[in-house]
């Protein structure tokens, strides 16, 4: 990976450029389909010479499929007991008619077509039953009231008509489109094991939405960072009753324009706030092209494609959470990834300025790792062992997404920096032509000294700076390094 990394601390004042400004005229880094379960692999690669579109496309859009049809079915244990989940958060930057929302429906289309089955299922089976048993205790009631019964008995039917009632409003929904924050908790509550996808192949709205469009421009994403991590979850409103999900599970996986994800991210808000870091962020850099082939969809991929997702959805998209447990060679190659990255986002690291950002690659490895072993196991994932090629194969796509995100922000990290190097070079004006380490960091300039001793050492490289050592003052004193603007 290069070193221009991005920053999840804006300055007020940054504004990112959009995006087509931000990256040169190259392609870029063509998405490691081979990292993916041959079945997964041969549809994105079948996808994407249909709608003649990059694997960038295809390759994420069915990666967040598989997490929305595994549900809460699958989960793994690995360091110190941590529990992670299937569901990743995908959002796909490309130009309008450049096939994002033909790939989207292959793709889709399978997890789709079995949750309005089940709906029309449900409509058409258990609704009627419903029905029939309201009418009843509700007749029963109101015969009990007439009779003057036990106030006890007369509370009973009532307690089981509240059931009965709540149980006619939870109709089963797999998914939704653009919903705002606290109706999407509604329908996250309303499913008996709170999980829920977010699927749209233009999500233009749901960003606005995201953005505060019918919350007076007050953001609207405190759902989705509880339901990225299945934290308890309780909205009040005065209006209505009080909703509590113990555990809620969130998929998203949204294609969009490129300039809304510049939208997002130059929302403070959504950075600070640890919205972006979640997303597995990617501009697939869509161009229109000539059409070269006519060939339709191979219907053997296709059908194992769907045969994958419909056996995802029966056997782990359930009410039951199957737990494994993570092998010690696997915990090993996971940790050793989290550490390597911990070295580099400390103080003075390459990383320290996507701090929040890399803080999780780990944990989204661990998520794709989930979403690659059920897609290889998809009968019984719960019986074998995650494999050591796996965790391989998932930190490898993982690498892949955060090369993404880096190139998306690279532009403002630029900016970042020289306003900080112009902050140094006002100081040492200030101080009389020189400065140490310690002034940019009692400046604030930086947060601590170590961060200024590097950012220092990078305007030496660049030649903006020239660095002198003094002799150590008298017996017993410390040299020190001051540093002055080059002449």
């Amino acid at each position: 990976m290069n070193a221009k990394l991005p920053s999840d601390f804006l300055p007020q004042s940054t504004e990112l450029h959009e995006l087509h400004e931000l990256h040169t005229a190259q392609d870029a880094e063509p998405f490691p389909t081979d990292l993916l379960p041959s079945v997964l692999r041969d549809i994105v690669k079948e996808v994407a010479r249909v709608t003649q579109t990059p694997g960038a496309m295809a390759g994420p859009l069915t990666l967040g499929i598989v997490g929305a049809s595994i549900g809460k079915g699958l989960s793994v244990e690995g360091h110190a007991g941590r529990i992670t989940s299937s569901n990743i958060y995908v959002l796909l930057g490309a130009k309008s008619g450049t096939g994002k929302s033909e790939c989207a429906k292959i793709i889709f289309k399978p997890f789709i077509d079995h949750a309005n089955e089940k709906h029309i299922e449900w409509i058409e089976e258990e609704l009627p039953e419903l029905e029939v048993e309201k009418d009843r205790l509700e007749a029963e009631i109101k015969k009990l009231r007439e009779n003057k019964k036990n106030p006890e008995t007369i509370r009973t039917a009532q307690r089981n008509l509240s059931r009965i009632k709540s149980s006619i409003q939870k109709a089963p929904r797999f998914y939704a489109d653009n919903v705002t924050g606290e109706k999407l908790a509604i329908l996250i509550s309303n499913q008996p094991n709170e999980a829920l996808a977010l699927l749209s192949s233009d999500a233009r709205d749901c960003i606005d939405i995201l953005g505060g469009k019918y919350q007076k421009n007050k953001t609207d994403e405190s759902i989705y960072l509880k339901a990225y991590s299945g934290d308890t979850c309780a909205i009040d409103r005065v209006d209505r009753p009080s909703i509590v999900i113990k555990s809620p599970q969130l998929t998203v996986v949204w294609a969009v324009q490129p300039d809304k994800i510049s939208t997002l991210y130059n929302n403070r808000q959504f950075t600070d706030g640890g919205l972006m870091p979640r997303f597995l962020a990617v501009d697939t850099h869509c161009e229109p092209v000539v059409r070269e082939n006519t060939k339709p969809i191979d219907t053997e991929v296709l059908d194992k494609y769907e045969s994958l997702i419909k056996a995802l959805l029966l056997v782990l998209h359930g009410d039951e959470n199957n737990v494994i447990q993570l092998p010690e060679d696997v915990m090993s190659v996971y940790t050793e990834y989290f550490n390597d990255i911990v070295k580099e986002r400390q103080a003075g690291g390459r990383l320290e300025q996507v701090n929040a950002y890399a803080a999780r690659w780990e944990e989204n490895a661990l998520r794709i790792g989930v979403c690659l072993h059920a897609a290889k196991h998809p009968e019984n994932a719960m019986a074998p062992s995650f494999s050591l090629e796996t965790a391989h194969e998932a930190i490898g796509l993982m690498r892949w997404f955060a090369e993404q995100q880096m190139q998306l922000l690279e532009g403002s990290l630029e900016q970042q920096n020289q306003e900080l190097e112009e902050r140094v070079l006002k100081l040492i004006e200030e101080k009389e032509g020189q400065c140490t380490k310690t002034d940019v960091a009692r400046k604030r300039i930086t947060e601590n000294s170590k961060s200024a001793q590097a950012l220092l050492q990078s305007m030496v490289s660049r030649g903006l700076l020239v660095e002198e050592t003094l002799p150590a003052p008298g017996r017993g004193g410390h040299q020190q390094t001051i540093y002055k603007s080059f002449q």
